[in-house]
This record gives structure tokens, sequence and C-alpha cells, in this order.
């Protein structure tokens, strides 16, 4: 028995198939999430409908496509937030000043010669 057969890894492989595409083509996180949801719906509204069970093939197919959609929402929304972010804009090696009261094992320093902490507490200035 192959692990890849197992249907964890499987759904977790084809979230991450689907999260690719997201990631790189964008999108709306909303749409494609609709669009998992459509399917899921469709898939327990098919009984009902039609008035007879779904075929299992049917059913695992139908449930793979709505993670795989899922996880394109997940990429799309990452790289939304990945655009939105400023430090995207940052060039490698840029001098960044920051002010106010910094802090990582904030400790006050035995002598003046110590080093500063590295983590922004409180930022006076931006």
């Amino acid at each position: 028995m192959s692990f890849l057969t197992l249907p964890v890894v499987r759904a977790l492989l084809t979230v991450l198939a689907g999260m690719l595409p997201g990631l790189r083509l964008g999108g709306s996180p909303l749409a494609l999430a609709g669009a998992a949801f459509a399917v899921l719906a469709g898939l327990v509204a098919w009984p009902r409908v039609v008035g007879e069970r779904v075929p299992a093939p049917a059913v695992r197919r139908a449930l793979l496509v709505a993670l795989s959609l899922a996880g394109g929402a997940l990429g799309a929304q990452a790289r939304h937030d990945a655009a939105a972010d400023c430090r995207a804009r940052w060039v490698d090696g840029q001098a960044v000043e920051v002010r106010g009261l910094l802090a990582a094992n904030r400790m006050p320093p035995a002598d003046s010669a110590a080093r500063p902490p590295m983590v922004p507490l409180r930022v006076l200035s931006a």
C-alpha cells in the first residue's frame, strides 16, 4: 500500500495542488470558496433532486474538487495579503529607521554600551 493513497494524504496534496495556482494567479478568494461550497452543496442536494444516491467515485471526485478550490482560495488570499504588506516593496539591503522603545528580552542595560534590543515595543513615529 502506498502512502499516497491514504485519504488524508490525498486531501492534503489536493489542497496544496489547488493552492499553487491560487498563489500564482490570484483571483477572488471569496469566489473560489463559494465555488467549493457550491460543489459541496450540489453533492448534498443531488439525492433530493435526482432521487438516487451519488455514486461513491463521484463523491470522492467532488470532495477532491472542493478541496482543490478551497486550496485555491487559500492561495489567492495569501497572495492578496502578501501584496498588501508594505515590506514586500522594500529593496534588499534598504536601510530602515525605527524610532521608539525597542525590546527583545527587555531589561534596562547595566551600562550605556549595552546592545539595543531588536523588537519594537512602541513606535513613536513611523
